[in-house]
């Protein structure tokens, strides 16, 4: 399943996130900001109903080092 640009709902907190694309169980998000598991956005797509394994975050290469790099959801790194 691919979704661009989708909501995707977390019905146990009443809110909503919205990756910049999903590709089965992993969300994209494509930034400016370095972003890491403490980031907000990010908590919310492992908190979302959909439950990704990984974040990829995107960005541009002009940034520096770690213009792509994965997150990945805690209970999944153990």
């Amino acid at each position: 399943m691919v979704r661009v640009n989708r909501r995707e709902d977390s019905v146990s907190e009443g809110s909503f996130r919205r990756p910049d694309a999903r590709v089965g169980n992993i969300a994209f998000d494509v930034t400016l900001t370095r972003k890491t598991l403490a980031t907000t956005q990010v908590r919310g797509f492992f908190d979302a109903d959909f439950k990704p394994d990984h974040v990829i975050i995107t960005r541009p290469t002009q940034l520096g080092t770690e213009s792509t790099y994965i997150i990945s959801r805690p209970e999944a790194r153990k």
